[in-house]
């Protein structure tokens, strides 16, 4: 079986993020070691990736506004 490596925009395309999402990843430290280098690009085989959950955006809270808006348009 030949194990075909993924570069950075396969690896974003097989967890469906964007490519500068997997940077992000990587700069906080939250994405696995890459498996090699091709030159100076990085390369992760896909069972390396089979375990990785990309975490939940946590980013600011709804204004107050919006969420009494958001609330009456559900009622």
């Amino acid at each position: 079986m030949i194990r075909e490596p993924l570069d950075r925009d396969a690896a974003a395309a097989l967890l469906g993020v964007r490519p500068k999402t997997i940077d992000s990843y990587r700069d906080r430290g939250i994405f696995p070691e890459p498996d090699g280098h091709v030159g100076r690009s990085p390369f992760w085989y896909p069972e390396t990736l089979t375990g990785f959950v990309p975490p939940k955006r946590t980013g600011r809270p709804a204004s107050k506004s919006i969420r009494d808006e958001a609330k009456e348009t559900q009622r």
